[in-house]
């Protein structure tokens, strides 16, 4: 072919021409004419009608991204898109292309991957530490928050114009704010501040409101909240515990040793408490079991007694009598007082009952103390 440097004959060969002719005369192409917009010349091993190795093709793609284009003295050739992605772009030797910047642009959302084998372009993430979160830095770059030390701390948001922070959730972020919790402690609200806790209450204790503006505490139940009068007792109204006056019959019993007797005048014995303000003990009955313990009896004046007293000045009655204390026998007592008279209110109002000598000089004898007093008390409170 006049024109040419060299043959066509080999497969994807193509034309080079300098001072070609391409009229038809002589023309090894023509049954493969350059007729067509975007046509070239290719060689190839087979040969055509002319038995020449030259056919005529277009420069095309599977999925039609190419376009041919001339404008003289230039032809172009246009990349433009197509139904399918590039997935790879590899060098004709296989090696890596360096294609100049903003040349190339890998669009995607989410994580970016890459498929297939030989040469492709693949992303990476690069400069991540083990177990670090991802924190978004603008459009261009990311930051990390490394872990907590300790497991189960949650990420906790520090604001639009911070990074999160492995933290103690806020009461306003659903946490409690406290790093520790009191063994058996209460938890007490305190507004969006960390919520306090009680200390944890000895067995038996009750959790005690104390007001509107301070936490509970554990404290020892009393009943009711407010102190009732001395010598009340606790009634039910079907709701709520109250104080109420006695409305009752009480019964004590006790016993009188020897030890006791021989030295009531310096520390007489208690029957019943003192009733309360504006109440006075009322006794119904005493009863009495006196015993001889075979030895030797007491020794005592004729005014001696041992009596049951209103304070150390009224007497009530006399529980053991000057008789039976020098006595020898044995003998059971019943005293039913019926009439009191009350002429000084203030000797029996709210006064305890005692066993009492009021003699000075003590009661003594019965060396081997084995005679002693069974003594039982019927009484009720009542108003002064």
């Amino acid at each position: 072919m006049p024109g040419f440097v060299s043959s066509i004959s080999n497969k994807n060969d193509a034309v080079f021409a300098k001072n070609a002719d391409f009229s038809l005369a002589g023309d090894p192409s023509s049954q493969n004419g350059l007729i067509t917009d975007g046509q070239l010349w290719i060689g190839h091993t087979d040969a055509n009608l002319d038995a020449q190795h030259v056919f005529v093709g277009n420069l095309t793609s599977p999925n039609n991204t190419i376009t041919i284009g001339y404008a003289s003295p230039n032809i172009t050739i246009d990349l433009v898109g197509g139904t399918a992605a590039v997935e790879h772009l590899t060098a004709d030797s296989g090696g890596q292309l360096n294609p100049t910047a903003n040349n190339f642009n890998l669009l995607g959302s989410g994580s970016i991957t890459t498929v297939g084998s030989g040469s492709t372009i693949t992303t990476e993430l690069t400069g991540l530490t083990n177990h670090n979160v991802l924190i978004g830095a603008g459009t261009q770059t990311i930051t990390k928050v490394p872990p907590s030390a300790t497991s189960g701390i949650p990420l906790i948001s520090q604001g639009a114009s911070a990074d999160p922070l492995f933290g103690t959730a806020v009461v306003a972020g659903g946490g409690t704010g406290q790093v520790t919790l009191t063994n058996h402690g209460v938890l007490v609200g305190a507004g969006t501040s960390a919520i306090s806790q009680t200390a944890a209450g000895s067995a038996g204790q009750v959790l005690q409101s104390s007001g509107a503006s301070a936490d509970p505490v554990y404290s020892t139940a009393t009943y009711p909240a407010t102190a009732g009068t001395s010598g009340n007792v606790l009634t039910s109204d079907g709701t709520n515990w109250v104080s109420s006056a006695p409305q009752q019959i009480f019964n004590v019993t006790g016993q009188l040793t020897s030890l006791q007797i021989k030295s009531i005048n310096a520390t007489p014995i208690q029957l019943v408490a003192a009733p309360g303000l504006n109440k006075a003990i009322n006794v119904i009955s005493f009863s009495s079991s006196y015993v001889y313990g075979g030895t030797n009896v007491f020794t005592a004046g004729v005014a001696q007694f041992v009596g049951v007293y209103f304070n150390l000045s009224t007497l009530q009655l006399q529980a053991i009598t000057n008789t039976t204390l020098v006595g020898t026998a044995s003998g059971f007592t019943i005293n039913r007082p019926s009439t009191l008279s009350f002429t000084t209110t203030a000797n029996y109002s709210n006064s305890p009952l005692n066993f009492y000598n009021s003699n000075a000089t003590e009661i003594s004898g019965n060396a081997a103390n084995d005679n002693l007093m069974n003594w039982s008390l019927t009484y009720s409170i009542v108003p002064t």
